[in-house]
């Protein structure tokens, strides 16, 4: 057995993930952590574990949306669907960041080069903005804060780190 080193639980001898605190597991993290110092593997964690923390924030906002959306149609509200459209494409971003996070650490090529790009946070703003206003104005506002949250988080933590990430990127 093995013990997480951010929080102290047992853990199994396969784990990649703590799974009380979501840390990565030491020595299971990166391919060429040989070649990377201990400042730079927690560099590297912590994206993985902020790739973790939005994914679940777009589990919960696609949730609420995707249930706001079924209630509505109860109710006979006319733009129900925009919402269940929201909401799933939310739970499918959620899932995404999840697993950018366990692929970034399982070494994946390209990862920080699609993390880092303006497009998908600005896709994620206007889509959330537009397709939820139709739904219901809240819908617009909780998707609009979840892509700003996601774009300081996530490419704000690289673009700070940037040199450390494009230099990680081109050497997986």
């Amino acid at each position: 057995m093995k013990y997480c080193t951010h929080c102290g639980k047992e853990l199994s001898d396969d784990a990649m993930f703590c799974t009380r605190c979501g840390s990565a597991v030491h020595g299971q993290n990166y391919k060429t952590n040989t070649h990377m110092s201990a400042n730079e593997t927690a560099l590297l964690n912590m994206l993985a574990q902020r790739l973790l923390v939005m994914g679940i924030i777009w589990f919960i906002i696609g949730g609420l949306q995707f249930l706001c959306g079924y209630l509505f149609r109860e109710w006979r509200y006319t733009y129900w669907w925009f919402l269940l459209i929201v909401g799933g494409t939310n739970i499918l971003a959620g899932a995404q960041d999840i697993l950018y996070g366990k692929a970034l650490l399982a070494g994946q090529r390209g990862i920080i080069r699609k993390l880092k790009s303006v497009i998908p946070f600005v896709t994620d703003l206007v889509f959330c903005i537009v397709i939820g206003g139709f739904g219901f104005i809240i819908s617009a506002v909780i998707g609009a804060a979840g892509s700003i949250c996601s774009f300081v988080l996530i490419r704000g933590y690289i673009m700070k780190n940037g040199a450390f990430f494009e230099r990680l990127d081109t050497e997986i």
